[in-house]
């Protein structure tokens, strides 16, 4: 093993995962973020695809970015983020990363899921080139028009 392998392996032991799977990574990483460990988060990201991977318990259904969130952890919440997170995505009491944050009044946090929100408005923008009728709309508008066009109204 690498340097690098050794000491995230050395990092990791805290977490007593059961194997290196991947639901054993995506557990891992909620409780990175639970516990506000930024170097640990940042190893989970690495080694996963789905930063979005919500737990099993059905009475919790709480992922990553939901636990960033009520731990109020900016540094997390930016990792979790830049990797793609999902702050709209709702836990078992139908409660968004979002949601979390407005009924806590974390404004700074609150800020960090806006411009997260800007950047991919921009990105998509960027990628299919400006179009005036959908200056302004939400992300999710922008995406529907783009996959169905002709059966969407921008009024």
């Amino acid at each position: 093993k690498t340097l690098r392998e050794r000491l995230e392996a050395k990092s990791l032991a805290k977490y007593k995962l059961s194997d290196e799977s991947m639901s054993s990574f995506e557990m891992g990483l909620r409780q990175a973020a639970s516990y506000k460990e930024e170097k640990d988060l940042a190893i989970f990201i690495r080694r996963l695809s789905d930063v979005n991977k919500q737990d099993d318990n059905p009475v919790s259904k709480k992922a990553a970015l939901h636990w960033a969130t009520i731990k109020e952890s900016s540094a997390c919440i930016s990792q979790l983020l830049e990797a793609g997170a999902d702050e709209e995505l709702e836990d078992a009491a139908g409660k968004s990363s979002r949601t979390y944050a407005e009924e806590t009044k974390q404004h700074e946090i609150l800020k960090l899921f806006s411009d997260a929100a800007n950047r991919r408005r921009s990105s998509v923008v960027a990628f299919f080139g400006s179009t005036h009728e959908l200056s302004g709309k939400p992300l999710d508008t922008i995406l529907e028009y783009i996959t169905k066009p002709k059966s969407l109204s921008l009024i």
